[in-house]
């Protein structure tokens, strides 16, 4: 896999386990996915400097197709843990 080009990279593990914990912690979903969609703004204008290309790693920009996937895969994170999580 190629981070940032293709869906799914070594990241999405990060965003479905920030979306499970959201999800068991009980946190909103809608303010949860608004940081989650704030946090790609700010991604995809950090790595289209040199700085935030250093500071992530990478040599550009996520693709809309991985930025979408990570939402997706957060979100599919929470719904689960939420669902898992619920007494009863």
């Amino acid at each position: 896999m190629f981070p940032n080009r293709s869906a799914l990279d070594h990241w999405s593990l990060a965003h479905a386990a920030v979306g499970a914990v959201a999800g068991v912690a009980g946190v909103p979903a809608l303010p949860l996915l608004a940081l989650a969609a704030g946090y790609e703004v700010l991604e995809q204008v950090a790595e289209r400097s040199p700085m935030g290309q250093r500071l992530f790693g990478t040599a550009g920009p996520e693709s809309t197709t991985n930025v979408i996937a990570d939402l997706l895969v957060l979100g599919a994170a929470y719904a689960a843990a939420s669902r898992l999580s619920r007494p009863g």
